[in-house]
């Protein structure tokens, strides 16, 4: 059962003033890690410029740092996002980065597209790091 009362428009400032509760909702900013993934990307980008313009061992040099970069600012990305939702803080938050995409897949932020490719660049790294193979710039 309600009861609904009248309520002059003048006396919402009034009561709204002398509310001592605190808000309900509170914003927290929290800042890039590191230096961005924006940073990494740029990098890579720029990598890929000079790529293009360099032929043997150059080419390859800067395609393994391109590589290198962008899964960078992919993984940079993703744990923004797991961060900033608070699923770094639990104790069987996402340490893998199959883990990572499927988490962020299932949340709405990462498509399968962009899944695919943080995947992609994780096997071809994996190349580069662990089986000491160069990558081709396409």
């Amino acid at each position: 059962m309600c009861t609904f009362e009248s309520l002059d428009p003048r006396d919402v400032t009034s009561a709204i003033k002398t509310s001592v509760a605190l808000p309900s909702r509170t914003f927290v900013r929290i800042g890039p890690l590191g230096l961005g993934y924006e940073a990494f990307l740029k990098w890579s980008i720029q990598d890929v410029d000079a790529a293009t313009s360099t032929s043997g061992d150059q080419q390859i040099r800067f395609s393994v740092s391109a590589l290198m970069n962008a899964r960078r600012s992919l993984s940079c990305l993703a744990d923004q996002y797991i961060l900033r939702d608070c699923f770094a803080f639990c104790s069987d938050a996402p340490r893998e980065a199959e883990e990572k995409t499927d988490l962020l897949v299932r949340r709405g932020l990462f498509d399968s597209l962009a899944a695919g490719a943080l995947r992609h660049a994780i096997d071809r790294r994996n190349l580069v790091e662990h089986q000491y193979k160069p990558i081709a710039l396409a």
